[in-house]
């Protein structure tokens, strides 16, 4: 049987693979696309996205609750209890598309009121087109829940960027000869369905034995222990909707369509951050599941201390990089009309270390991955609409900057209940230990930024070439500094000492 250590290393490195290659792509399309459409076009895709997400409030999160309840099966080779689970996933997930394709057409009527006046045609066409997508993607989860369990996420990785490197070519050819918004969008379509469709077929492929299975269902035991689950998975899943599916929304409505276009352009650099830092937490959760099967708290927790090392640095120096760079990037690849604020980035960049692209993606795969997070799932809630409430009344006032604001105090409701979920229930150690640990890391981590910022970020640069060489020379810099403040910690031991051994256990 292949080792944890190897799964993830096969795990991150088509992911890492994966994400490089698709940015220089992406920015390629998103210049051509601010070259030949204005804005409008760039907000509207961007508050599509976030109805679509809003809508996947039908999923309930119960995907990530049936790939938690496929660790175990899986890594058994208990076929008949993963195809039960499988085919119990698969019908539910049927009634979800559903739902969440006639809440979308419901919505079809309110189009205008939250658009406004716009001078793009065919919209709702294009609404469709997201929708359609969305559909085809989740009836088709049950497959990616059972490869991710058996830590096999590098194959959805692999057909995911081929067919992202097809779509990139074709929008690019497309906007350039034809300035067609809703041929765009198409392409972006059917390049999304289709390694939905690979995935299936490679799951039936090398899972025959599973997907041939037809008999056997769930006991009422079992079937009361799912829902409960996804249950809590409803709230936090919930949750989530309502806190990262509404800041385009409210921007767009406070600030206008055109503001939430400049809003997508940090969002697309920012966006190839989180998704990598999503994909190292994916990489992960499997093998840290199966690691809490069979050790206590004790050992749990030298495991997140030695990960957590590697995690706070690498989170600390990308976002830092974020923000020394993303402004004079701005300024090189579209132009100085397209930048925002300097406390704008700021915020947008605690914005990204209190979510997914920042250090708490450890605590959440820590948190999924032992099977304890219903322990906080109300305080999600009370986060969502903290952050609602808090976007309206700073937004009105402060406009994005106040609605990103929101998002960072409303955050820090959630990171205070995870830390405490995971030092009782999963760790076994203090609180009070956590914390020190955690904001240790933050404070050292963040001096290099501090110090960094107010001298390097609007530092002039001309052309790509010369923003290269500033961009390594502040990773460098960032780097270096961020590490030597920490080389007193014993997990930089571990780590300095399995590097020059070239083994990590």
């Amino acid at each position: 049987m292949e080792s944890r250590k190897w799964f993830v290393l096969k795990n991150l490195s088509a992911g890492i693979f994966a994400q490089g290659s698709a940015v220089v792509l992406s920015l390629a399309v998103r210049a051509v696309f601010l070259k030949y459409l204005s804005e409008e076009y760039l907000g509207a895709n961007g508050l599509f996205s976030n109805i679509i997400t809003v809508l996947s409030l039908a999923e309930s999160g119960a995907g990530a609750v049936f790939e938690s309840a496929l660790y175990h099966p899986v890594y058994h080779k208990d076929y008949q209890k993963t195809s039960v689970l499988l085919r119990y996933m698969h019908k539910l997930f049927g009634v979800v598309v559903i739902v969440m394709v006639a809440a979308g057409l419901a919505l079809l009527p309110f189009l205008d009121w939250v658009i406004g006046r716009t001078s793009i045609e065919h919209i709702e066409y294009i609404y469709l087109l997201f929708l359609f997508q969305i559909a085809v993607n989740y009836l088709c989860l049950h497959y990616t829940a059972l490869l991710n369990a058996a830590q096999k996420t590098y194959i959805c990785k692999i057909y995911t960027q081929v067919f992202a490197f097809v779509q990139y070519v074709l929008q690019l050819l497309v906007l350039v000869y034809f300035q067609s918004f809703e041929v765009y969008m198409f392409i972006q379509m059917l390049c999304s369905v289709a390694p939905c469709i690979l995935v299936s077929w490679k799951c039936r492929r090398e899972y025959g034995q599973v997907f041939q299975i037809k008999r056997g269902s769930l006991d009422t035991q079992e079937k009361t222990g799912i829902m409960k689950k996804i249950y809590a998975g409803f709230w936090i899943h919930f949750s989530y909707v309502i806190f990262s599916g509404t800041d385009t929304i409210m921007i767009t409505k406070i600030a206008g369509l055109k503001a939430a276009g400049l809003y997508a352009n940090y969002m697309s650099v920012s966006n190839m951050i989180v998704t990598f830092m999503v994909m190292v937490k994916g990489s992960l959760t499997a093998s840290i599941g199966n690691f809490i099967a069979e050790r206590n708290g004790g050992h749990i927790y030298e495991l997140f201390k030695k990960l957590l090392f590697a995690y706070m640095l690498v989170s600390f120096l990308c976002i830092g990089c974020f923000m020394l760079l993303v402004n004079p990037f701005i300024r090189v690849w579209i132009g100085e009309r397209f930048l925002l604020s300097k406390s704008t980035v700021i915020l947008f960049a605690w914005v990204m270390m209190l979510g997914n692209g920042g250090f708490i993606g450890l605590f959440t795969a820590f948190k999924w991955a032992g099977g304890v997070y219903e322990k906080d799932q109300y305080c999600y809630l009370v986060e969502a609409f903290l952050n609602v409430l808090l976007s309206v009344v700073l937004g009105v006032r402060y406009g994005m900057d106040g609605i990103l604001l929101a998002t960072v105090l409303s955050s820090m409701v959630t990171v205070c209940s995870t830390l405490y979920v995971l030092a009782k229930y999963l760790f076994a150690v203090s609180v009070v230990e956590l914390i020190k640990t955690v904001t240790s890391y933050i404070f050292l981590l963040s001096v290099p930024v501090c110090i960094g910022y107010p001298i390097l970020m609007e530092r002039p640069v001309r052309g790509y070439a010369e923003f290269i060489l500033y961009a390594a020379a502040c990773f460098g810099l960032l780097a270096v500094s961020m590490v030597g403040l920490n080389a007193w910690r014993p997990e930089f031991r571990y780590y300095y000492t399995a590097i020059r051994k070239r083994q990590v256990k």
